[in-house]
Parts: C-alpha cells; sequence; structure tokens
C-alpha cells in the first residue's frame, strides 16, 4: 500500500485564488478536478468557481482523496456534493467512497452521484473490477488483467487519463449519450488495461496509446 506526504502550505498550487483564475477560450472543452484543490483553501474555492462558470464544458471529477491534507471528510463531502451536480463523468476508488460514505456499497454511492446529475459514474475497485453506471441505466463490468504489480502509484490516474482519452475521441457529450452496454464495458476494459500497464512498472510510468488495445 503506497503512503504519501504532501508539503502543502504556502505552495502555488494552494494558492490558487479566483482572482488567479483566466478566462478560458473555446479551445478548452473540458475540465477535470480531482484531489487536494477540491478540499484545500484557497484553491478549492477557486475550483468550485470555475466549474460553476463552465457548467456548457464537460467537466470530469476524481475525488482522489488525500485525508494528509484534509483530514476532515465532512469537508470531502461538502466540496463533493456541490461539484457532483456539474459533472459528467465521475471516476472515484471503492477506497475513495468507504473513505467518505463507510459502509456504502459502490452501486449505492454511484446511484446517489448519478441522482445528483452526473452522466457516467465508474468505481474502480483495484485489480478486482472497473464498474460503470450512467443515468440512462447502463451498467457495464471490466475486469483487468492480471499483470505482476511492481509499483501502484499512478494507476487511478492512468485510468482516468485513458477513460477521457476514449471519451474525447469526438465530442464526449455525444459519446455519453450514444453508450450502449458494450460500449461503456469497452471503454472501463481500455482504462483498466492501461492501469494495469502502469501497475507493471516501477514509477508513474503511463502507456502510449499504442501499446493498447480497443
Amino acid at each position: 500500500m503506497p503512503a504519501y506526504q504532501f508539503y502543502d502550505n504556502g505552495s502555488a498550487d494552494t494558492g490558487v485564488t479566483t482572482a488567479d483564475l483566466p478566462a478560458l477560450g473555446p479551445e478548452v472543452s473540458g475540465l477535470h478536478f480531482g484531489s487536494y484543490s477540491l478540499a484545500a483553501t484557497p484553491v478549492a474555492d477557486a475550483m468550485a468557481a470555475l466549474a460553476a462558470a463552465n457548467r456548457d464544458r464537460f467537466i470530469s471529477v476524481d475525488p482522489n482523496v488525500r485525508p494528509t491534507v484534509e483530514g476532515d471528510m465532512d469537508v470531502w463531502r461538502a466540496r463533493l456534493a456541490a461539484l457532483f451536480p456539474l459533472a459528467d463523468v465521475v471516476k472515484i476508488s471503492a477506497e475513495d467512497h468507504e473513505l467518505l460514505w463507510p459502509g456504502r456499497s459502490s452501486e449505492a454511492v454511484a446511484a446517489d452521484i448519478l441522482g445528483q446529475g452526473a452522466r457516467l459514474v465508474v468505481v474502480t475497485q483495484g485489480g478486482e473490477a472497473a464498474l460503470g453506471w450512467t443515468a440512462s441505466g447502463l451498467h457495464a463490468r471490466a475486469q483487468p488483467p492480471r499483470v505482476t504489480v511492481v509499483d501502484t502509484v499512478g494507476a487511478g490516474d492512468t485510468f482516468q487519463a485513458a477513460l477521457l482519452a476514449r471519451l474525447l475521441r469526438g465530442d464526449p457529450m455525444a459519446a455519453l449519450a450514444g453508450l450502449d452496454a458494450a460500449g461503456l464495458a469497452a471503454i472501463l476494459g481500455y482504462a483498466a488495461r492501461a492501469a494495469a500497464i502502469t501497475c507493471s512498472r516501477r514509477g508513474a510510468d503511463l502507456p502510449r496509446a499504442a501499446e493498447l488495445t480497443d
């Protein structure tokens, strides 16, 4: 189990304020939010404002909870409650949702997030499974390939990147609207294979698209 320590006091990444936010042009089609930038002030306020001001763009969220930065789960829950209704896609690990909502099943967590307005919710369960649910009622599951695990650092980020890469091949809104169960399973499988490759390497060494098959 990897362990992390973040030295964020006075750092640039947590010091961003709403005044620092740039105007976004049409070349920016989407925004991704995650980890301690959602919970550590003042950057958390800035990211919340950025999401609210850009609801017309594609928005994805991965909580990626970091208790060593913000240990109060009530803070995380409040921040996510404001962000989930703005999100099109939410990816959350089973480990994270156990921190946030102890004892709740992945299906129940996904149903709650979908009820808040998300269109696709994906729950990753490490090497066991990747599960997906859509607001239209689809459900799919993918089994990650078995690999010799060298290092799990970066696995979740790899999964998220691969998931978004598949949706962003074209218009992500159209991709979500056009999903069927087989297509959802294919996307989950693609992202799970990417994460498995990262786990087979030392460090956060993400695969390139050429290393993956559809």
